[in-house]
């Protein structure tokens, strides 16, 4: 597939290259992604005159990161193999070479954007542990059932900071408030009371499922990036099975709605200072054994089940053994390491290395996408989907009815495009989109980032009113 673009100027920097083409693009090419800059610029730089236009084929740099291979996958149930143009490749591959497939209820399940693994399955291959293999048995029913919930979770789990358990959870935070009682309680009702050993949860069916969403109906937990800047003046850490991720919003994926989570410890005040600056919790020897503790599995198991209905508990009881599932993991063995309860993100990057032929077969076994065939009226209803617009106007940008559009995001996989022009979106648009969606603390830090003013992002005196509004409330 030829990504042909004609470059008319270049700005290069250590992070990254900025190349400028014939049509008005601004391309972004950062030193860490998936082309080599380097050789871009070296292509380039003798090139470009300042009026002339040179032809550059961005597939044609392309580069491969290392690939894990991960040891003790074969022969239990997970396939981590593909046959690409008679030659077999092992490994998790960046771009997303492989296929990964569970073996699940007799069927072969394949797991969407496995890529997004990498870290979590360097750190599980340098302990030895089996998190990486068993967090794939847990999503297989997932992505089975509920793909769009797998994909959602995996743009989750990228961003994630802490390793999985051994036996595959997933660790996050949440924000909470503490009442006199000594209970934390949830920051916008203020009315879910929970503690150190609950395991709050809902009906599925009561958790919204749209990735359109920003804030809506469900439980709510977040990675690291997320918390910065929002109310509560606690954090806990909780544990979340794969199985009982429902959505992640377009955009922010730092946070997630989910089913049911388990409380298994609080941030101490110094720990819950630097969550709120951003940063990983560092020389916090607290934290770090709670982490180590559930990665090992040796946290406090939930005692009671707390249900939560319209921002209400409809009910608490006393957990007994019965109510704790015993899904068919692997067990580590005495060869696995001891967490450290370190953040990922301190872990040594992978070396890269290139295999640029092993790329070129598998995009040309990719095909094309079925929204490169949309027509415009489809993309501009699609482009008011993605930035908040409800159904009925996104019908209207398109012209055509909401019937109608129902049926152009199942033959053009809108979710698909839209995760896959997410990193194109324009200031203007993101900041939109969570307007449109009333995510107003997200909104003002968005702006804070950008630095830019409201004017400047697109908003009218009216809007801007009732953003200031909604933020003072």
């Amino acid at each position: 597939m030829s990504e042909l673009k004609q470059i008319v100027s270049m700005l290069v920097a250590e992070e990254k290259i900025t190349l400028f083409t014939a049509k008005g693009e601004v391309l972004e090419l950062p030193a860490t992604g998936p082309h080599d800059t380097t050789k871009i610029s070296e292509f380039l730089t003798p090139k470009l005159t300042g009026n002339n236009i040179v032809d550059l084929n961005l597939s044609d740099y392309l580069t491969l990161h290392r690939a894990i291979i991960p040891e003790g996958y074969e022969n239990q149930g997970i396939v981590v193999t593909q046959i690409i143009d008679g030659v077999e490749c092992q490994g998790i591959f960046y771009p997303s070479a492989m296929a990964v497939s569970v073996r699940h209820e007799g069927e072969d399940v394949v797991i969407p954007k496995v890529e997004k693994l990498e870290k979590h399955a360097l750190r599980a291959n340098a302990e030895n542990s089996p998190a990486v293999r068993n967090f794939l048995r847990r999503i297989a029913p997932v992505a089975k059932d509920r793909l769009h919930s797998a994909e959602d979770l995996m743009d989750f789990i990228e961003k994630s900071e802490l390793p999985l358990t051994n036996d595959g959870l997933i660790i996050g935070y949440k924000k909470v408030n503490q009442t006199q009682d000594g209970y934390f309680v949830d920051v916008h009702s203020g009315k879910i009371k929970q503690r150190v050993g609950s395991r709050v949860w809902m009906d599925v069916d009561a958790v919204d499922p749209s990735r359109n969403q920003s804030c809506s109906h469900g439980l709510h937990v977040a990675n690291l990036g997320y918390l910065r800047g929002f109310g509560g003046n606690h954090t806990l850490i909780v544990l979340v099975d794969p199985a009982h991720f429902i959505a992640v919003p377009h955009g922010e994926t730092n946070k997630a709605r989910v089913c049911q989570y388990d409380i298994i410890g609080v941030m101490t005040a110094r720990g819950h200072e630097m969550v709120n600056s951003g940063n990983f919790v560092k020389e916090d020897q607290t934290f770090k054994s709670v982490i180590a503790d559930a990665v090992a599995g040796r946290h406090l198991k939930p005692f009671e089940m707390i249900k939560v209905g319209d921002k209400k508990i409809e009910e608490v009881k006393q957990i007994t053994a019965h109510d704790i599932p015993h899904p068919d993991l692997e067990s580590t063995v005495a060869e696995t390491k001891p967490s450290s309860g370190e953040s990922l993100n301190s872990d040594k990057a992978p070396e890269r290395t290139k295999a640029k032929d092993i790329v070129k077969m598998t995009r040309k076994a990719t095909g094309s996408m079925p929204w490169d065939k949309a027509p415009a009226e489809v993309l501009n209803a699609f482009t008011a989907l993605r930035v908040g617009s409800t159904k009925t106007e996104a019908a209207k940008a398109g012209g055509t009815s909401t019937r109608t559009l129902q049926r152009w995001m199942e033959k053009y996989d809108y979710d698909g495009w839209a995760t896959a022009s997410e990193g194109s979106m324009t200031r203007a648009e993101r900041a939109r989109m969570y307007f449109n969606n009333a995510a107003w603390e997200t909104l003002a830090e968005f702006k804070r980032q950008a630095k830019k003013g409201w004017t400047a992002l697109g908003f009218s005196n009216r809007e801007i009113k009732q953003i200031e509004d909604s933020l003072s409330t």
